[in-house]
Parts: C-alpha cells; sequence; structure tokens
C-alpha cells in the first residue's frame, strides 16, 4: 500500500499532531502558491498536495505527480527542485513506494520537502514560468 502522509507519520508518537502539522503546512503551502505563482506552480503544488493528503491504495496512484514533475524540470531553477523531480520519476524510487512502510514513508517525505522547495521558489519569484498570476487568470 502506498504511503501518503497519514501512513508515513501514522507509526510515529503524537502521529495524529504531526499529521495534522504537516497537512496544515501542506494546505498552507498550496494556498499561497495558488495566491502568488503562476498557474502552472500553482497546477503542480495542487497536485502535489492532493497527493500527499488524499488516501491512496496503489502505485498508480502517484501517476500525478508525473505532470508536476515534468512542469518542474521544464520551469525551475533550482536544481534540487529539478533533482528531486527526476528521483521522483525513475524506477527505484516506483520500487520504494511499491514496498510499502518505512521505504515509502521516505518517499512521501521527499515529496514533501518537494512541495516546500516550490513554495519557496514561488516565494522568490524565481521560476522560468511567464504566466499570469494563477488568481488572475480565474478573475
Amino acid at each position: 500500500m502506498y504511503s501518503e502522509e497519514h501512513g508515513a507519520l501514522s507509526g510515529l508518537p503524537a502521529s495524529l499532531a504531526l499529521e495534522a502539522v504537516a497537512s496544515l503546512a501542506v494546505v498552507a503551502s498550496v494556498w499561497f502558491i495558488g495566491r502568488n505563482g503562476s498557474f502552472s506552480v500553482a497546477f503542480v503544488s495542487s497536485l502535489a498536495g492532493g497527493l500527499l493528503l488524499s488516501r491512496h491504495s496503489y502505485l498508480l496512484d502517484t501517476a500525478v505527480l508525473l505532470p508536476a514533475a515534468m512542469t518542474v524540470i521544464r520551469f525551475s531553477l533550482s536544481k534540487v527542485l529539478k533533482g528531486i523531480a527526476l528521483l521522483l520519476l525513475v524506477s527505484p524510487t516506483a520500487f520504494a513506494i511499491g514496498v510499502t512502510y518505512p521505504y515509502s514513508a521516505i518517499i512521501t517525505g521527499v515529496i514533501f520537502v518537494w512541495l516546500m522547495g516550490i513554495a519557496a521558489e514561488a516565494v522568490k519569484g524565481e521560476s522560468q514560468v511567464t504566466q499570469p498570476k494563477a488568481q488572475a487568470a480565474c478573475a
């Protein structure tokens, strides 16, 4: 079973409090990126955030990371974010997700760090995306 945020934190002490804090961090970063980033970056963050917060049962549920990773590879200026995106696309990562806890929890943590890095890049305005801001596109 694929380990999303709930599964990754379930074995830790005070897992409910940790899950609540991590969920708030994911929601806040997706909201912030949606308000301040380009549409492409907001789309990437919503895919990654949705994958972290929702319950999943199968490895194929992680297919939503494909457009997110490709967008980061294309538009991000950060080599670290591009490297994490490439890591999420390779077979050993899929194997780690497929063998369940604790290895899948490591990948969940990597996705969480990746999302926070995308949020940090949105704060600095450091991306090659030249599209209008997401909130302007929705208005």
